[in-house]
This record gives C-alpha cells, sequence and structure tokens, in this order.
C-alpha cells in the first residue's frame, strides 16, 4: 500500500470513530438525573426506566469521554469533578435544545389569545390599535384575545403581566427597541385654504418646529396655541378649525381617508417621533406576540407615516439606524 493510500485508510478510520463518539443526548438526559438525584433508583423512577438501563446509560458515557462521571459506593453516588463539569454544561445544554424545538413548535401554531398590551398615552397609537390592526387579527385569528390599555405611568406600562408594551421617543424603557419612525406633519381642516396662508406662518414654522417631544396646534399666524402629548385633544381642535396641528400622520388616517382632514404644507417638515417595542413578560415569541407586532408594522407602513428599523437585541435604546446592512421594512422579529 502506497503512503497516499495509507493517508486515505487513516483519514476514513478517524471519520469513523469521530461519527461512532457522537453523544447521544439521551445518554446525557439520564446523566443529569443521576447527578442531580444522587442516585441510580431515583433517576431509573423519575424517567420510568429500569436501574439497569440507567446504569449502562452512565457507562457509555464514561466509555466516551474516557473519564469516570461517577464515584459509586453502596450508599450514594458521588460527582467526579468531569462529573460536576457535565452536569452544569449538560443541563444547559439540554435546556437549548428543549427551548429550540418549543420555538419550532410555537412557529407552526396558530396565534392564540390572550396578550396584553399596554400603549403608552402619549404614543397616539390607541385609536390605529382599534380601528386597524385589532380588526385584523380578530377577523384571522378566531381564538386570538387582546386586553389593551393605555397609560401613562412607566410602572403601569411595564408591569410583570404585560406582553408587549408601545412608547413613543425620545426616553425609551431599558431593552427596548426601536422599530419604526413616525412621521409627523401639518393637519387641518378639510377646508382649510393653503393658499392663503401668510408667509409669516410658514416661515415662523419653517425656523421653529414643534419639538420631539411635544405636538400641538398652531395658529394661523405661525405662533403655536397649544403644545401637549395629548394628541386627541389636538385633533380636536383642528377638527374645530381653530388651527393647524402638528400631529403624527398615523394618528389622522381615519379621517384623511374620510376627507375631514388634509395633510398641509408637506414642505415642512417636523422631526419623527420614534417608536419602541419592549416585552415586558418576555413573550417575544410566542404566535400571538408576533402576529401583532406583524400587523402593527405592516399598518403603519401602509399608512405611509413611518419607516421601519430592524430589531437588535441588547443595547438600550439603541440607534438602528447606525447598523451597516439596514433594510427599511425589516421584521423586528426576523
Amino acid at each position: 500500500m502506497s503512503s497516499h493510500q495509507s493517508e486515505k485508510s487513516d483519514a476514513g478510520q478517524g471519520v469513523e470513530t469521530v461519527s461512532e463518539q457522537l453523544l447521544d443526548l439521551n445518554d446525557l438526559r439520564i446523566f443529569t438525573y443521576v447527578a442531580v438525584l444522587c442516585s441510580f433508583s431515583a433517576a431509573a423512577e423519575e424517567l420510568r426506566t429500569s436501574k439497569s438501563s440507567v446504569s449502562r446509560s452512565i457507562s457509555r458515557l464514561e466509555r466516551l469521554l474516557k473519564t469516570d462521571l461517577l464515584q459509586r459506593t453502596t450508599r450514594k453516588v458521588k460527582l467526579t469533578r468531569a462529573g460536576s463539569a457535565l452536569r452544569d454544561r449538560g443541563t444547559e445544554i439540554l435546556q437549548r435544545v428543549s427551548d429550540s424545538i418549543f420555538h419550532v413548535k410555537e412557529l407552526k401554531a396558530a396565534p392564540t389569545g390572550p396578550l396584553v398590551v399596554h400603549v403608552s398615552s402619549d404614543a397616539g397609537l390607541a385609536d390605529h390599535l382599534y380601528k386597524i390592526v385589532l380588526p385584523q387579527l380578530l377577523e384571522r385569528y378566531d381564538s386570538a384575545q387582546f386586553v389593551v390599555r393605555v397609560a401613562s405611568e412607566r410602572s403601569v406600562l411595564l408591569g410583570a403581566e404585560v406582553d408587549v408594551a408601545l412608547f413613543p421617543g425620545p426616553t425609551p424603557p431599558p431593552g427596548a427597541a426601536r422599530i419604526a419612525q413616525l412621521t409627523r406633519g401639518l393637519v387641518a381642516r378639510s377646508d382649510y385654504d393653503s393658499a392663503r396662508a401668510p408667509a409669516a406662518f410658514i416661515n415662523r414654522l419653517e425656523v421653529e418646529p414643534l419639538s420631539l417631544e411635544a405636538n400641538g396646534l398652531t395658529g394661523y399666524e405661525g405662533v403655536v396655541r397649544v403644545a401637549g402629548n395629548d394628541d386627541h385633544g389636538i385633533r380636536e381642535l383642528v377638527l374645530a378649525g381653530l388651527g393647524v396641528g402638528v400631529l403624527p400622520l398615523h394618528f389622522c388616517t381615519a379621517h384623511f381617508a374620510a376627507g375631514t382632514l388634509r395633510h398641509v404644507h408637506t414642505e415642512i417638515k417636523f422631526p419623527p417621533l420614534a417608536l419602541y417595542l419592549t416585552y415586558p413578560s418576555r413573550r417575544q415569541l410566542a404566535p400571538i406576540v408576533r402576529a401583532f407586532v406583524e400587523a402593527l408594522q405592516t399598518s403603519l407602513k401602509g399608512d405611509g407615516g413611518a419607516t421601519f428599523e430592524e430589531n437588535h437585541d441588547g443595547d438600550e435604546g439603541q440607534d438602528l439606524d447606525d447598523d451597516e446592512g439596514h433594510r427599511e421594512g425589516q421584521d423586528i422579529l426576523d
């Protein structure tokens, strides 16, 4: 046999040896039970199998790892140093496997409720949820249930029972992801004559637009007459014909469609309103949560009143525009 053939033969034997030495997850599972319970009999009873079957699994693991994992005595079982290390790592591995299986099953499962959604009162999203997002979800998923609460206090919005919480900028809660930039603009009643607006009105708004923290009602002379975070109130003042409002455009979608309000002076740009999302109860993988977030993003994008951010886990209030490879419209849950 040539040296080249010998190398190929050795390589083939190496592959066979590696394949024969693959860890059996069931053996690892049985070992973790023995390691935690410190008893072959107790592990066998818990796993509903025989003591001899447990013993064979431990022996296979020890042969595979070429080391003793347990010190066996007539009364109790003690872990060796290697056994202690494998118990800690093995428990983590089995948990990851279990989580992965659960995640795959959840992806296939139909969304079902209840889903508890808290919306910050200054987000201007309650009407949008009730008129657009929730009707679509209720029609599509028969088993879906929703609890929607609008609140202003962070402690209420981030309660332990909350599945999804929505906040506007500029100060998001810790761990929140910025999912959209909500466009704001000048909104007026349908009978507003933009051609007759005095130059002072336009010039003042371009020089001194409202801050990111507040929307408001502007008089026809360009002076801000009412400022605040109650978008319902500002919109009602505009509908009453008392001025032009600076409002999130998504908040006026239904009125645009009905012809009661118009987006005017589109050349004047205002700082956008960042929208943040967080999962206080850590249910971000549940199908109903995914369905809700996807429906919200799709509806806002359809309004033309938002641009979208790619989801990043970890950094508090991270500005997602800075990432390379950013793609507008990316699903936050990808």
